[in-house]
C-alpha cells in the first residue's frame, strides 16, 4: 500500500475508533466496529501512523465497557446490550490480532501505562513493580484515557483483558518477548489480586508462566525471580511486595532456577557462558536480604547457534548441586 494512503487511512481508523459518542456517532456504532476491526487486522500497516496508546486503550474501552457492570446497557434495551456485546467482542479479537503481529511493542505499551498509572497516584514505589521510582517533584504524565472512561479508571477495569493479552503472547509469541520478562511480570502483577498473590501460589493463579524458562517462582519463599536482557535479575518478593534488581550477567539472562528451599537462586547466561549461585537468605528482621554470590563458574559452551537457547535448563539436585541441560544432551553438573 502507498504510505501516503496508508497514512491517511490510518489517521482516520484512529480518529472514528476514539470519537467520542454522540447522536451521530453511538459508542457502539457499526462504524467504530469496523474501525476496530480494520485496526487489529491491519495493524502491521498502521502500527507507524497511528498513536498505540490511545488506540490499544480505546479498544480496552470498549471491551471492558460491556462487561463492567456499571454499564449504562445492564439496564438498557435488549437491542442495545447487542450491540455493545458485538462491539466488545470485535475490540477483543483486534487487541489479540495486534498482540499476534507486533508482541514487543504491545507489551511496552501495556507496561508503560502501567507505570504511568501508578505514578499518577502517587505510588512512588509501587508493590512487584521493576520499574524506577518516581522523581520527587516530577509531575507524570496520567496514563491514557480510552473513550468513555477516564485514565484513572480503565486499567484497573481492564486487568482481566489486560491478562488474557499477556497469556496470549507468552503462550504464542514467548520467544519475542524474552527480553521484557521483567515488564512483563509488573503487568501481570499489577493485574492479580494483592491478597491473592500474598496468600496463594503465583503458579496457581497465573500458570502460563511456568512456560518460561528465565522466571522461576519458589512457593516456598513467594519470591519470584526473572531474568532480564541487561544480565539483571528482578526479584519479587510478593509478601513485602518489595522488587529489588541484582547485577548477575554481563548478558541477557537465559535461564535462571530457585532451589527446593528457596533460599539460592541458579542463573545462566549464554551470551558470557558463565553459571552462578546466589544465596537469598532472609534477613533477622525481616528486611529485604542483599544476594549474596555463592560460586560462578564459566559454564560448557554451547556449539548450538543462539536460536537454541531456549532449550537450555537447569535443574537442582539437592541444596548443594546444579545440572546445566544443553541442547544435544550435554550435561554439566557442578557441586557448590
Amino acid at each position: 500500500m502507498d504510505q501516503a494512503v496508508a497514512r491517511v487511512t490510518a489517521k482516520t481508523l484512529q480518529a472514528v475508533l476514539l470519537e467520542k459518542p454522540s447522536a451521530r456517532a453511538p459508542l457502539h456504532s457499526n462504524l467504530r466496529c469496523s474501525a476496530a476491526e480494520l485496526l487489529g487486522r491491519g495493524f502491521h500497516i498502521w502500527e507507524k501512523y497511528v498513536d498505540i496508546p490511545q488506540v490499544v486503550m480505546g479498544l480496552l474501552d470498549l471491551v471492558v465497557h460491556y462487561k463492567s457492570p456499571d454499564s449504562a446497557h445492564h439496564s438498557s434495551t435488549s437491542t442495545s446490550n447487542k450491540y455493545s456485546k458485538f462491539a466488545s467482542e470485535v475490540a477483543h479479537k483486534a487487541l489479540n490480532l495486534m498482540i499476534l503481529v507486533r508482541p514487543v511493542t504491545m507489551v511496552a505499551t501495556l507496561a508503560k501505562e502501567v507505570a504511568m498509572f501508578l505514578a499518577s497516584q502517587h505510588i512512588t514505589h509501587a508493590p512487584h513493580s521493576s520499574l524506577q521510582p518516581l522523581q520527587v517533584g516530577v509531575n507524570p504524565p496520567p496514563s491514557t484515557a480510552g473513550i468513555i472512561t477516564p485514565s484513572n479508571a480503565l486499567l484497573p477495569t481492564a486487568k482481566i483483558e489486560i491478562l488474557h493479552l499477556v497469556k496470549t503472547v507468552i503462550e504464542k509469541c514467548s520467544a519475542q518477548v524474552t527480553l521484557q520478562l521483567l515488564e512483563v511480570m509488573d503487568v501481570v502483577l499489577f493485574c492479580l489480586e494483592q491478597e491473592q498473590i500474598k496468600k496463594k501460589n503465583l503458579l496457581d493463579l497465573f500458570p502460563v508462566i511456568a512456560k518460561l524458562p528465565n522466571i522461576s517462582y519458589s512457593p516456598k519463599t513467594r519470591r519470584v525471580a526473572v531474568g532480564a536482557r541487561s544480565g539483571q535479575v528482578g526479584i519479587y518478593d510478593l509478601r513485602q511486595g518489595k522488587t529489588q534488581m541484582m547485577n548477575a550477567h554481563s548478558h541477557p539472562v537465559t535461564v535462571l532456577l530457585f532451589s527446593d528451599d528457596g533460599r539460592m537462586l541458579a542463573t545462566y547466561a549464554y551470551g558470557d557462558s558463565t553459571l552462578s549461585v546466589w544465596q537469598l537468605s532472609s534477613s533477622i528482621f525481616g528486611s529485604t536480604p542483599q544476594p549474596k554470590l555463592v560460586n560462578s563458574w564459566p559454564a560448557i559452551s554451547s556449539s548450538s547457534p543462539m536460536a537454541y537457547s531456549s532449550y537450555i535448563r537447569l535443574e537442582w539436585s539437592g541444596t548443594k548441586s546444579i545440572i546445566l541441560h544443553m541442547p544435544g544432551g550435554v550435561e554439566c553438573k557442578y557441586s557448590l
